[in-house]
């Protein structure tokens, strides 16, 4: 499974740009929110933002499911609180300023039940004022199905990575995706692959069930990293909730 290999995860996306969404965060906080001082990061994975986080002197905690990426990032970062817990089903010790779920992993959810149990546990984890960040949630509803590639490579780590989404039951709301990452670690070579049926959300099931659970206000559906309102869908994308 590609989640138990949390290296090679972590260098199939060290594409991304920590500084700049840690800079965006810090301005959409000042602006919308309460500002900083703790932060959460939901299914955290490797938590390629951690670093950067921790760097700024904000605390942090570290949330995901994978036991694998939990011990991970509790090596790499003994600074952060790392909890493996489901993200439909957690408590935290305190409470948090900003909150963050990255690369559409809010879309790891079985049924609107899960998602309403989420929300309830995200509750009680912000502050009151507290920002929600929810990154890539499917807007672009007619054209989700495709395949992406990239390549990157690290430490003598070559990878080459997909990821494919297919339509499963239309009727059910059911997307088939699969991640598969070709890895040569200096000369090793091995094939991951991870692949989960998941119940699509269009955008006013989102808002419906946000209005429905009631401890949060929408602030609206975003374009990628920009503080301007969508009209229309895009691929890459953030909604943004604020805890009443």
């Amino acid at each position: 499974m590609v989640y138990d290999y949390p290296k090679y995860y972590e260098i199939a996306f060290s594409f991304i740009d920590s500084k700049k969404q840690i800079d965006f965060f810090e301005k959409l906080s000042n602006k919308y929110g309460i500002g900083i001082n703790k932060i959460l990061d939901v299914a955290c994975g490797p938590s390629v933002q951690a670093e950067e986080i921790l760097k700024r002197g904000y605390g942090l905690v570290l949330l995901d499911l994978n036991k694998s990426m939990i011990e991970y990032v509790k090596i790499k970062y003994p600074k952060a609180e790392a909890i493996k817990a489901d993200m439909c089903n957690f408590k935290l010790k305190g409470t948090v300023d900003f909150a963050f779920i990255m690369m559409g992993s809010i879309s790891y959810m079985k049924n609107n039940e899960d998602f309403l149990n989420h929300l309830n546990c995200m509750s009680k984890a912000l502050n009151k004022g507290g920002l929600y960040f929810i990154e890539n949630t499917r807007l672009n509803w007619k054209g989700l199905e495709g395949k992406q590639n990239w390549d990157e490579e690290k430490d003598g780590i070559k990878i080459d990575a997909s990821y494919e989404i297919k339509v499963e039951n239309e009727l059910k709301q059911i997307l088939f995706e699969e991640m598969i990452l070709k890895v040569n670690d200096n000369g090793k070579k091995r094939v991951l692959k991870e692949s989960i049926s998941l119940k699509h959300m269009f955008p006013e099931e989102y808002k419906l069930l946000i209005e429905k659970q009631g401890d949060f206000d929408f602030l609206g559906f975003f374009d990628h990293f920009k503080d301007k309102q969508l009209n229309d869908s895009k691929q890459f994308n953030f909604m943004l909730l604020k805890k009443k």
